[in-house]
């Protein structure tokens, strides 16, 4: 949301950003270079969200609403309820829908512009969830390398199992949440492990920490595991690392395969439901696996080890996922009924 905001500042657009204020945490999106307009609504009920929501956009009174997964989806298409109420609404899908939203979405979509998923792969989902329009479903992908990153990844990182004669690291980056199936990458690297000598990074936190350090411990590989926690910049870890894994089990989109292709790092990934096969085009940009099959993952960071692939097409087919590619094809869409 701050990356698209930031690129509409920059073509000429005023922004407005609503959200819920987090509590006992400094705002979000404070460290935008840029003065999008932060509105916070702080009721919990959606009705008193959407009257808060109704509220600000009778005041400021803008051309586009666009929002952001399924609660705000649905109280964004409610204004259009409203008589009188001038700005298109646009949802947009984020990340997998639960079945039990069917109604719910249908009904929001029929009310709004259309639909922007961040996949090819979330877009035929809701179509299948749904049985909305096709024609109000569009495919933008998430605007993931932002300007700096190369700057930021090229920023020093002194860490002693990253230097010239230290065995290759594996890096990943995500929650340590179900979703991101942490557990299926240590038993890969388990299992890499004894064929191949090498250390792993996880970049990240969650509440699953504890268990997957108790794992590590039952699988003897925890002198060679490192859990970094949270790093405000994980894009330099990405770049020193020999292969770069994404272990999930499911995504919307999954940002960092595509920030690791733009740094030209080689990437192997489950092909989960939605993003990484799209991304990676079909495998053609790094290795893909099934969801769950730690031999398998532990055969694809071996192969890429052994045969790494050159940087230059990593680099050039991450081009499609810059903020400015994306941002732009926001704005064609968003605005294509002019403005009013």
């Amino acid at each position: 949301m701050g990356r698209l905001a930031e690129y509409f500042i920059e073509q000429g657009h005023a922004v407005d950003i609503v959200m819920r204020r987090p509590s006992g945490e400094p705002a979000p999106l404070a460290h935008l270079a840029y003065a999008a307009e932060l509105l916070f609504v702080d009721q919990p009920q959606k009705l008193r969200l959407f009257f808060e929501l109704l509220r600000i956009v009778r005041r400021r009174r803008p051309d586009v609403v666009l929002a952001f997964d399924t609660r705000a989806n649905q109280i964004a298409s409610w204004l259009r309820l409203v008589p009188g109420t001038r700005a298109r609404v646009w949802m947009s899908l984020r990340n997998l829908p639960a079945p039990k939203h069917r109604r719910m979405l249908r009904s929001a979509c029929a009310r709004c512009e259309g639909v922007i998923a961040i996949s090819e792969g979330l877009a035929d989902h809701f179509l299948r969830l749904t049985a909305a329009d096709p024609g109000q479903v569009h495919v933008i992908h998430n605007p993931a390398v932002t300007p700096g990153l190369a700057d930021l990844a090229a920023e020093t990182l002194d860490d002693p199992w990253l230097g010239r004669d230290q065995p290759p690291v594996i890096v990943a980056v995500g929650r340590l949440t179900e979703q991101k199936d942490i557990p299926t990458l240590i038993r890969a690297f388990a299992a890499l492990r004894a064929t191949h000598p090498c250390r792993l990074m996880i970049i990240g936190q969650g509440e699953l920490r504890e268990a997957l350090e108790e794992l590590c411990d039952v699988l003897g590989v925890a002198d060679d595991v490192r859990f970094c926690g949270f790093q405000p910049n994980p894009w330099k870890y990405m770049r020193s690392a020999s292969v770069f894994v994404l272990s999930s089990a499911w995504e919307g989109f999954g940002n960092v395969v595509a920030e690791a292709l733009s740094l030209g790092v080689p990437v192997v990934s489950t092909d989960c439901p939605y993003g990484p096969r799209e991304i990676l085009q079909n495998g053609r940009l790094g290795r893909l696996v099934p969801v769950g099959e730690p031999a398998a993952l532990a055969e694809a960071m071996a192969n890429t080890l052994d045969h790494p692939p050159p940087p230059g097409p990593l680099i050039a087919g991450a081009l499609r996922f810059t903020r400015d590619a994306s941002g732009a094809q926001y704005l064609r869409l968003l605005l294509a009924k002019g403005s009013e």
